[in-house]
């Protein structure tokens, strides 16, 4: 099961009745990449005020996600999915 970047493991159901907007990262973006993540951090609010759930999924380890959390002061979910358990999900 996928754990958000503190180790608690989530599903997507962990989200319903909740607009979801999913980000999937291959990798860590680059260090000119920061503008996404500054301008979701700073929207956080609207998004919340409008039902809706960010959620970033990454390949990368809980601790990687960690860091790439605490690197760019992300209010929510940063996924460990290495094994494609979400992709799958959402998969028709």
């Amino acid at each position: 099961m996928p754990t958000n970047q503190y180790g608690i493991p989530t599903t997507l159901a962990d989200n319903a009745g909740h607009h979801v907007l999913v980000l999937w990262l291959d990798g860590f973006p680059a260090a000119g990449d920061s503008q996404i993540w500054n301008w979701l951090r700073e929207d956080y609010t609207e998004f919340t005020a409008r039902n809706t759930k960010i959620i970033i999924v990454t390949r990368q380890s809980t601790t990687a996600n960690q860091q790439f959390s605490n690197r760019f002061e992300l209010f929510f979910d940063v996924l460990s999915d290495p094994d494609d358990q979400l992709i799958a999900e959402l998969k028709p």
